[in-house]
């Protein structure tokens, strides 16, 4: 069964889950396949559109879904931003889909935006920085949407060398991811970044039945876990969760291990599920012809 990977962002890419778990997946006949987002800095792929770039990001991600499916459902897995484009395929396409799995779920950016903000200007201010008052000024003025303030606040942020160390527990697993992004063509694209933010828009999805597995890292200061678990439970009538102790924002990536053994007993309990209903359906068609 093929596993289809959505990653963070947006302005992010897969090259660096490519590099640290395709092997590892391969080894435990994972089909894992990594979608990367329309960039600029990757002309051969989906093109990129500034001009409503969060549909384009969209229409991307379906397409995607398109070239890597054959007639037998498929497993979504999506990381922070990246589970809006798997929400938007289990709205359009349930019946391609077997399971989602949602990693460190960032269905709220306003609730993001805000936590990096908040430890971002706080670590300017241990810092001696001046920045954490502009940075506080910021957070007064938020409005949750990604207006003017909220640019000049990513501004801001983004001038902390230490920003994205918050992101993470593992801080050796942070050494072993972020040097991908300096490879060509994979470094951080800011005008994605800004251009599918400022035209981002909310989808509503509720009660899907298809079923959902969702992984928290434990100290995650990205996401406000209480708020995605409510998101979480409006959209999917299944819902099964999990807590990983060592982990922040990347549990797939500080917890590998452990996400993979979920993912395995996942597509075990396919696999289990999809032989007996083959069993029940070779039973009636049985019973059909003895009649």
């Amino acid at each position: 069964m093929k596993v289809l990977y959505f990653h963070g962002g947006p302005g992010f890419n897969s090259h660096p889950e490519n590099n640290l778990l395709g092997h590892k997946c391969r080894e435990l006949g994972l089909d894992l396949r990594l979608w990367n987002e329309p960039s600029a800095l990757r002309p051969k792929g989906h093109q990129f559109k500034s001009h409503n770039a969060f549909q384009n990001y969209l229409d991307s991600a379906e397409q995607f879904l398109f070239a890597n499916y054959y007639g037998e459902p498929v497993v979504l897995m999506g990381h922070s931003f990246g589970v809006h484009p798997v929400s938007y395929l289990v709205q359009k396409h349930p019946d391609k889909l077997a399971k989602v799995v949602l990693l460190a779920p960032a269905f709220s950016p306003a609730d993001v935006d805000r936590n990096i903000f908040t430890f971002t200007m706080m670590d300017f201010k241990e810092h001696k920085d001046e920045c954490h008052e502009k940075l506080q000024e910021v957070l007064k003025n938020y409005t949750g949407k990604f207006d003017a303030n909220t640019e000049i606040g990513f501004g801001l942020a983004a001038q902390n060398p230490r920003m994205f160390s918050y992101y993470w527990w593992n801080k050796e697993r942070m050494g072993a991811f972020l040097p991908f992004y300096a490879e060509p063509g994979y470094g951080m694209d800011i005008e994605s970044f800004i251009s599918v933010r400022r035209s981002f828009f909310e989808r509503t999805l509720k009660n899907s039945q298809v079923p959902a597995v969702a992984i928290f890292g434990k100290h995650d200061m990205v996401i406000s876990q209480d708020k995605e678990l409510d998101q979480l439970r409006k959209r999917f009538s299944s819902l099964e969760v999990h807590m990983l102790e060592e982990s922040g924002h990347y549990p797939h990536i500080e917890e590998t291990g452990k996400v993979l053994g979920i993912l395995g007993t996942t597509l075990l309990d396919l696999d289990r599920d999809r032989a007996a209903l083959h069993v029940r359906v070779s039973r009636q068609e049985l019973q059909s012809t003895n009649l």
